[in-house]
């Protein structure tokens, strides 16, 4: 009975770990007006891919593509994903997994008055969205989500 009782949580722990691994699937608007939802939480992205020489990122479509703050900054670096297979990947819709984080960059004022901007993500750390650890990344059939 205690050897059929082990079998049955070992069993459980293996099904809850493997919904816990499930990302929550969301387009880039949703990561754009709501990032605290999503921080620190696996997710599948679909967004339209872009690269400028500053980096890689999603965002809604390519006008859109042209502010930073409508951007989710692709951190490649630390990720598993070759860098031939993401350059394989032409501009335009893709779906992306990977863990999302965000950074609130409000200016804020120390105890001596000095300005303390928080370091973000990216190129001089300037971006306050990113998707890291990219286990995913192929463009999106159709082009257009």
């Amino acid at each position: 009975m205690k050897h059929l009782c082990y079998i049955w949580v070992v069993l459980l722990l293996v099904i809850c770990n493997a919904a816990a691994q499930q990302p929550i699937s969301v387009r880039v608007d949703q990561l754009i007006k709501f990032p605290q939802r999503f921080n620190d939480k696996l997710v599948s992205i679909t967004g339209y891919y872009d690269v400028e020489h500053h980096g890689a990122y999603l965002c809604v479509d390519k006008k859109s593509g042209e502010r930073s703050e409508s951007r989710v900054h692709l951190d490649f670096d630390h990720s598993p994903i070759s860098v031939e297979s993401v350059s394989r990947v032409p501009h335009g819709y893709v779906v992306a997994t990977g863990i999302f984080q965000y950074r609130d960059m409000t200016t804020r004022i120390a105890s001596d008055g000095s300005r303390v901007i928080p370091a973000g993500f990216g190129w001089m750390n300037t971006a306050n969205k990113q998707l890291t650890r990219i286990t995913a990344f192929r463009r999106l059939a159709g082009q257009k989500p």
